[in-house]
């Protein structure tokens, strides 16, 4: 077992991890803005997994754990050269928003919103186990 290191201004931190190998296969987390706002950060597959589902499954994972923590929207940049995490976002239910906070001005940032519904759809469940770690708790988070 390894233990996982996470920066302390994430509220969040998800990992998926082959149920076979135990390797990881991708990551997402949250960072909190207000009281009922979050921003999503360093959300990622590895390679040989994106377009498996696995970064829909990791989205819904976010969206689930903020709306049990009281979190009803959620934010998000990324760069404007990357059109694929753009069409992501778009279909995944995220409208453009004016460029907030540290993005203010940038040029090379676009930036999402989604007010979350009551409750989000379940994970689909293609990816094996996620596992979530809560840096507000005691409990060292392990990768397995």
């Amino acid at each position: 077992m390894r233990s996982l290191r996470v920066d302390a201004h994430i509220d969040l931190f998800l990992v998926a991890v082959d149920d076979a190998t135990g390797q990881p296969l991708g990551c997402a987390a949250l960072r909190r803005l207000d009281p009922v706002t979050v921003e999503i950060k360093r959300m990622y597959v590895v390679p040989a997994r994106r377009g498996s589902g696995l970064a829909t499954d990791l989205l819904r994972g976010l969206e689930e754990a903020a709306l049990e923590r009281g979190w009803t929207t959620i934010r998000l940049e990324t760069g404007v050269a990357q059109p694929d995490a753009m069409r992501f976002y778009e279909r995944e239910g995220y409208r453009e928003i004016p460029l907030y906070g540290a993005y203010v001005g940038s040029d090379n940032s676009v930036c999402y919103e989604r007010v979350l519904p009551d409750r989000a759809p379940a994970v689909g469940h293609v990816l094996g186990s996620v596992h979530m770690h809560d840096p507000g708790s005691s409990a060292e988070p392990m990768m397995t």
